[in-house]
Parts: structure tokens; C-alpha cells; sequence
């Protein structure tokens, strides 16, 4: 029985006359909003009590869908529907339906859409065996099912179905389907979606805003685009990426021109390319673009390429105009950069990573407890964090693919650096990976650092806040340290981990003094380059780094201290000493001995020192020193004593009445104390600001106490 019933004819022929002519453009006043010819062929799999009689099959329909209401998407649709259902017995059914509906899509953006349906109508059954007799009868079906769609262009999208069928009275069974919808009606509806949607970033006033023809408004001439390093995307922000040439090929001047740029995985929004301009007829101007790239670039671990988009609008007599250009852009990977600018590195500098702030901190914490008072805090800080990473494990290790000697060499090749936690996580690093991590360590917990590069090689120094009086006084040698605008830095080379602190300053001091005279040394302190290239968060999965035992830390730092007063500090009291006359006309240098003692852990022999110097007369520099040494055993009357003597001596020293007011402080006069600060802020302004917290009363109290212990507290009196 291979022959369509004749009581099908007249439905293919009501089919026939409802089904649309093409139309190009829509008509405002037609009912319906859009007209598509859907083609979807599939599978159906028996169902309930038909799985006892029949097997999986084929099915295909071929309908028109025509939309009442455009948001969402209403829909009625009349077509045909196909089922080829084989027995279990070697036959199979043929099943020709002729079907109207209704149905709507919800859309999850421009593209994505996920529908409802629920057709029926009558359908007519037959075998595809000659040799089996069926009757010729017409029966209902109904159908429901769900789907999703994807719009390739605005006129043809694909979808999914699934469905359930029921032929009533021959077969039930469930129906996936695959298949494409090509819309006669409605493209430019669609073409809008998808223009709104890519375009949800433009200001309101743009949303409606023409798009040029090709002859018409701005030309984009020529785009130029830089490559992009995730680690600078905060750079990216007020320096430019790239350049745009545009001209106006309008007969009439543009007005309002704006230029912006656009990456939509890596940026919030567009980024405005300065201020709105004017192009006259036939004028051409190059703009300068730029990116504020948010931290998710810093995902990229390949590196890739993306699409930006360059956005123009303006206005052509009074009507805005929007049009836009899309370029392919690379994007390197997170760890990548190159050396045409030293400085780049500094963003690599993850002070406020929690995980270096945990080890660092906990540090820091071990180095107050233990520290020498007479020995610069900044010192002792950077002498616990290079035994801290010694105890790690941290090892210099060069990579023969990412070497700074041979990067370095050429500015425009990409390095592989990594952030500090990754060299923590490795174990290893090369000298820019271990300059970085030193570098975040100390930066970490206050003490500021800089980048050094020689020929072939960058390290680093840190700032120990002392000028180069206070240096020579704390007896450090000036050709082992680096000296700018009077601040005192001290070298470290940092891929030296088999030596300890003291080996590691000589090799960046030696390094310095091999260059610097040639000028082939440069320093870049850190926190200035920051302003230019601020750090990044750090990518990557939150870790937490152990720290390592807390005996082994104290052990190694005070090995390190101890080592740094007997081969630095302690030859050059005892060679001091041995120079030292003992006389009257001596007394300069027995004071600076003195001082020396006191400075270094000896107040005992210290003040046997001054005693002895006031046998030859009331020396105010041996007095102040006595009270300081008093004030440092917290013996306030004995320190008040020697204070009063030297400023009968001295009425208008205000480094004296500073002395005397920081002691009735620590007696807690604070009234007095209020009234002699007065006096001070009047005498030396700078003096006064140095030691604040004598004018805060009794609430300053605790900082008194705290700034008493440190040897900045202390001001030594020399001649």
C-alpha cells in the first residue's frame, strides 16, 4: 500500500494555501511578525505498550511557524509530519500526519532560545508491505515537546527537539529531532536583537542610534593593536595599546566623535579614547586607544588570541550614528613580559598576596623579638627573610629558555617570570624570580626595596632608612653600600643561597661597585615604579605556604645577626679602642667609643667611658649620653639628672629639652611634658614632628614606651 489516501488531498491543498510567499522585508501591517520554514528530521523510540510492537525509527517534519507576538515569541504552525516505524516482524508502518499548533520561545540572550510546543491533527497510517492489507482510515495525533535553538545568522538558526507522539490508536513513542529554521520574516527583528545585545554597553542614547552605510560617516583607515600582558593590565589603563586612523567621508562636518575599545571577555565596559572631537569633510585623525582589563585576563595561562572591538559614534546632523570595527588581538599568558622596560618587573612584586604575607609577618614577628636594639631593624628584617627562604629550600636556577642574560638583550622577546608564590611553590627561581620574591618579602612588612641591573643580571637592595651620617655611625662602610639622596640602601644578591646574610650583601655590593662607575649599573626603586606599573593580584589557586619551624627561624637569624656584629661592628670598636689616647685632648673620640658601647650592648663599660670623661669637666655631649644610657636602663630620675645638667649648660638645646620632656613622659607628667613640647615644636619644628606622640598626652603613653626600646629613640650626642 504505497499510496497517499486520497482523503489526504484536500489537507495538503488547505496546507498549500496557508503557507507563505518569501518576503523580503517586513510588512508593518501584516499579522503576523515573522514567517520561517522549519526542517527537522530525527529518530522516535516506542513508547508504554507500542515498545511491545514496534521498534526505533525515523521521523522528520517540514512546517511553517508564523509569530504573533514578537517578546517572546508566539508562534502558530501548520505542517507535515513523517514517522517510519519498523515491527518487531520483518514490516514496518508508515505514518503521514498533517498537523497545526502553537507554540513560544523564552530567550536566554540575542542567540540562545529554549521553546514549548503542543501540535496535533489528523494522520494517516499504512504498511510498507504490498502483501499486508491495512485500512484506509484517517485518525488524530497529538504531540508536546521542548527544544533549544541557536541563531547562526539572522535568518537561519539551529535547534533540538524532544518530544512525545502519540498516534492514537497505532503507535505512542518519544521523538528527538535535529534541524534548521529559515526565516522568511523577521530577519531584521532578529538582526536587531543581536545588534542590541552586542551592544548593551552603549549608553542609552545610542541604543537606537543608525549604523552607516559603507559610503556614509566615519571610515576606520587603519587599526594597530599591541600585543597584551595580562600583568600589566592595570597599565593598560592610562598608556596606550594601540592607534586608530579615521577620516570623515562626509560631505558635512561630524560632530561628537568618540572613540573607544572594547574586549568583551576581559572588560566591563568600553574604554573612552579622551574627549569627544570633530572631523571637518574629508579630515583624518589618529586616536590613540587604551584598555582597563579587569583580573580575569590574569586567568590566561596561554597565551590566545580574542576578539576587540573598536567602537565609533558621533552625530551627522543631529542624528547619532554608531558603527564598529573588530581586530584580533593577542594576549600572552599571565607569567609573560618583556625586558624593554626593567620597571615592568615591579608588577610582579605581590606584596599584599596573603600567602607571602603569612611567611613574611611571621618573620618579622621572630626578628622584633630578637633583635639587637643597636643594629638598623630594616637590617635584621632582611636577614631573617634571606634565612627564612634559606630554610625553605629556595634555590637559583636558570631556565635556558627564559634567561635574563639573553632576554634581557632583547627587549622584545617573551619572558616567563614568575609571581612570588609560584618560585615559594617551586623551590626555585632565576635571579629575576628570586629579585621578585626578596622583593615582595620585604615590601611585605615595610621595608622598601629596588630593583639593580648590571650587564646580564638584575638583583636587589632594600632600604634601611638610615642617611649616611647614621650609617658611618652604625660603623657600616660606605663602598658596601649604595647611597642616594643621602638614604642608605644595601645590595643583595640573591641567587647567592649557599652563603649566609653577610655573603650575599658582599656580592651585590661588589657587583656595585663594578658597575655603578661605569654607569652600567641602574636602580629602580620599586615603589616609584609602582605608579607607573602597579602590582597585580595574584592569579592562581589560593594556597597557604607553611612557614618553617619557629626554632630553626630564631636559630638561623641570630647565627646571622651575631655573625654580622662580629665580623662588621665588633673589629672596629675594639681597633677604636686600641687608637683611643685616654687623655683630655682625647675626649671626642672616648665619647664616640662611649656611644659605641652603649649602641652595641655594653652599657656597663659605656658609662665607665663617660665618667671618665667627665673627670675632665662637665662635657655636655658625655652627660646627654649618660642620661641616655640611664633612660635606656628606664632609671628616670638618674636620666632627668644628667638631662638638667647639660641643659644648665645648654638652656636652648632643643635635642636636650626633647630628652628631658620624653622622661617626665615616661614619669607620666603630662602637663609638663605639653609645655615643654610647646617649646620644642617652637625651637626645631622637624625635631618636634620626629617624636609627635609627646604632644597626644597620656594616650601616647604606649608608643612612648614602644619607640623607647629602639634606637631611634635614642639620640646619641656627639661632638
Amino acid at each position: 500500500m504505497n499510496r497517499i489516501h486520497p482523503a489526504l488531498i484536500p489537507l495538503f491543498l488547505i496546507l498549500v494555501s496557508v503557507a507563505p510567499a518569501p518576503v523580503a522585508s517586513q510588512d508593518e501591517t501584516s499579522l503576523f511578525k515573522s514567517i520561517a520554514v522549519e526542517v527537522y528530521p530525527g529518530v522516535s523510540v516506542p513508547f508504554g505498550s507500542s515498545g511491545d510492537l514496534f521498534t526505533p525509527g525515523g521521523n522528520g517534519s517540514l512546517s511553517g511557524a508564523f509569530g504573533l507576538i514578537e517578546e517572546p515569541l508566539v508562534y502558530v504552525s501548520a505542517g507535515l509530519d513523517y514517522d517510519l516505524v519498523p515491527l518487531q516482524a520483518e514490516a514496518s508502518l508508515s505514518i503521514l500526519g498533517i498537523g497545526v499548533g502553537v507554540g513560544a520561545y523564552l530567550d536566554f540572550g540575542p542567540r540562545l532560545s529554549f521553546r514549548g510546543f503542543l501540535t496535533g491533527g489528523p494522520y494517516y497510517p499504512f504498511f510498507n508491505q504490498s502483501t499486508i492489507d491495512s485500512q484506509s482510515a484517517v485518525y488524530p495525533y497529538i504531540s508536546a515537546g521542548i527544544g533549544l535553538s541557536y541563531l547562526m545568522t539572522p535568518a537561519i538558526s539551529l535547534g533540538a527537539n524532544a518530544s512525545y507522539r502519540n498516534f492514537i490508536g497505532t503507535y505512542g513513542g518519544l521523538g528527538v529531532q535535529f534541524g534548521c529554521s529559515f526565516y522568511l520574516r523577521g530577519q531584521e527583528s532578529r538582526r536587531a536583537k543581536l545588534e542590541q545585545s552586542r551592544r548593551t554597553y552603549l549608553p542609552e542614547y545610542l541604543k537606537n542610534a543608525r549604523q552607516p552605510a559603507a559610503d556614509e560617516g566615519i571610515r576606520v583607515n587603519e587599526v594597530s593593536i599591541e600585543e597584551l600582558f595580562p600583568v600589566l593590565h592595570k597599565y593598560y589603563d592610562q598608556n596606550p595599546i594601540g592607534t586608530v586612523l579615521i577620516s570623515n567621508q562626509e560631505p558635512t562636518p561630524v560632530t561628537d566623535v568618540k572613540v573607544s575599545f572594547f574586549i568583551k571577555q576581559y572588560m566591563a565596559s568600553p574604554k573612552a579614547s579622551g574627549e569627544a572631537f570633530g572631523l571637518e569633510p574629508g579630515e583624518q585623525r589618529e586616536v590613540t586607544l587604551y584598555a582597563l582589563l579587569n583580573e580575569s585576563v590574569l586567568e590566561v595561562t596561554e597565551a590566545t588570541k580574542v576578539t576587540a572591538e573598536v567602537l565609533l559614534e558621533y552625530k551627522i546632523r543631529g542624528t547619532w550614528y554608531s558603527d564598529s570595527r573588530s581586530e584580533s588581538v593577542r594576549i600572552y599568558d599571565r607569567n609573560a613580559m618583556t625586558w624593554d622596560d626593567n620597571r615592568k618587573a615591579c608588577a610582579f612584586v605581590t606584596a599584599k598576596d596573603p600567602a607571602i604575607l603569612g611567611v613574611s609577618k611571621f618573620v618579622s614577628g621572630i626578628v622584633r623579638n630578637n633583635a639587637n636594639p643597636a643594629v638598623n631593624l630594616n637590617i635584621q628584617k632582611a636577614m631573617g627573610v634571606h634565612e627564612a627562604l634559606g630554610l625553605y629550600g629556595i634555590n637559583y636556577e636558570i631556565d635556558p629558555q627564559s634567561a635574563y642574560d639573553q632576554l634581557s638583550r632583547n627587549p622584545e622577546q617573551i619572558d616567563y617570570v614568575q609571581f612570588p608564590r609560584q618560585t615559594m611553590e617551586y623551590k626555585a627561581g632565576d635571579c629575576d624570580d628570586l629579585s621578585i620574591l626578596y622583593a615582595a618579602m620585604l615590601e611585605s612588612i615595610g621595608v622598601e626595596t629596588a630593583f639593580i641591573t648590571v650587564p646580564g643580571h638584575i638583583y636587589m637592595a632594600f632600604a634601611t632608612e638610615m642617611s649616611s651620617k647614621d650609617a658611618a655611625n652604625q660603623l657600616l662602610e660606605a663602598e658596601d653600600l649604595i647611597i642616594r639622596d643621602d638614604r642608605v640602601w644595601i645590595p643583595l644578591e640573591v641567587t647567592e643561597r649557599d652563603g649566609d646574610f653577610l655573603r650575599a650583601w658582599q656580592g651585590g655590593a661588589q657587583q656595585w661597585r663594578q658597575y655603578a662607575p661605569q654607569n652600567q649599573a641602574d636602580f629602580y626603586p620599586i615603589r616609584d615604579a609602582w605608579v607607573l606599573y602597579e602590582p597585580v593580584g595574584s592569579p592562581g589557586i589560593e594556597i597557604k605556604l607553611e612557614p618553617p619551624a619557629e626554632q630553626d627561624v630564631v636559630g638561623s637569624y641570630e647565627k646571622s645577626r651575631d655573625a654580622f656584629l662580629a665580623q662588621i661592628i665588633f673589629p672596629k670598636i675594639q681597633d677604636l679602642e686600641r687608637r683611643v689616647s685616654w687623655s683630655k685632648a682625647d675626649v671626642p673620640r672616648l665619647n664616640r667609643l662611649g656611644i659605641l658601647y652603649a649602641q652595641f650592648g655594653d652599657p656597663a663599660k659605656a658609662t665607665g667611658i663617660f665618667e671618665r670623661i667627665l673627670t675632665f669637666g662637665e662635657y655636655v655631649p658625655a652627660l646627654i649620653n649618660l642620661g641616655n644610657v640611664a633612660y635606656m636602663r628606664q632609671d628616670w630620675p638618674a636620666a632627668l639628672g644628667y638631662y638638667e645638667r647639660a641643659q644648665a649648660r645648654r638652656p636652648d638645646d632643643g635635642t636636650i629639652k626633647l630628652n628631658i620632656a620624653r622622661t617626665h613622659h615616661a614619669m607620666e607628667n603630662y602637663g609638663l611634658v605639653k609645655r615643654l613640647y610647646e617649646d620644642i615644636q617652637k625651637m626645631d619644628p622637624a625635631l618636634a614632628e620626629r617624636f609627635a606622640y609627646l604632644g597626644a598626652g597620656a594616650e601616647g603613653k604606649a608608643r612612648a614606651e614602644a619607640i623607647s626600646q629602639a634606637k631611634e629613640a635614642v639620640l646619641w650626642e656627639e661632638e
